[in-house]
């Protein structure tokens, strides 16, 4: 697990334009060489690395016939949309971001024709998280890299035996991570799996880095 990590939470109600980048008013968390610019809405890392990044919103309209969508756009050129068929309700996006280059920007837009309102009602708006993924200690190390394998294999098994069974994963930085098993993804340069796709109930996607998986309960009616 990295040391650069940023959880962010919108409270505020209103309206976010066309293009616009959404602006969280609380930061909940920080930790390593990142910043994060209230104002605007724009995330600065400062150091190069593969990123991953949560976010959820839950909106009350969007003038875009098509409904909401959002995009996780870097200074780099990345461009990774979420769209909802509800202009009304919660939904939800991931992305892998490389950071090749720094310093770089990430920030989550309006990636629509209009404009976006936010729900009044309920408290929180919407909520980002992103971490640095880099497994702890040195990748050399054949018991961990065997210890890697193993969970790697462990989930392939939940994915093949229990495909509709809601699961709940625990992460290192002490989230929750709730979905349906979808997929192992494995980079091109990369001998083994990273990342580990949970399905949420929205239907949307959510990446989990193998290095930060510390538990994983299977739900109900399983035998694991």
């Amino acid at each position: 697990m990295g040391t650069v990590a940023l959880q962010l939470e919108r409270s505020t109600s209103g309206v976010v334009a066309a293009s616009a980048s959404v602006v969280f008013n609380t930061v909940l968390f920080t930790s390593g060489n990142i910043s994060y610019a209230p104002l605007t809405g724009i995330i600065t890392i400062n150091e190069p690395g593969r990123y991953v990044i949560n976010w959820w919103a839950v909106t009350q309209a969007a003038i875009a016939s098509a409904g909401p969508g959002f995009a996780l756009s870097s200074s780099l050129g990345a461009s990774i949309q979420s769209n909802s068929p509800n202009k009304i309700g919660p939904f939800s996006g991931a992305g892998v971001i490389n950071i090749t280059s720094t310093p770089a920007t990430i920030s989550l837009v309006n990636s629509t024709s209009g404009d976006i309102t936010f729900s009044s009602l309920v408290h929180t708006k919407a909520g980002l998280t992103l971490f640095k993924d880099e497994p702890p200690g040195d990748l050399s190390d054949s018991s961990l890299c065997f210890s890697y394998a193993q969970l790697t294999h462990v989930i392939e098994q939940l994915i093949t035996l229990y495909p509709a069974s809601v699961m709940s994963v625990f992460t290192t930085n002490a989230n929750v991570v709730t979905g349906t098993a979808t997929s192992l993804y494995t980079s091109p340069n990369a001998d083994g799996a990273g990342l580990f796709i949970l399905t949420d109930s929205l239907g949307q996607s959510e990446a989990i880095p193998i290095a930060a998986i510390c538990g994983i309960y299977t739900g109900e009616a399983t035998v694991y």
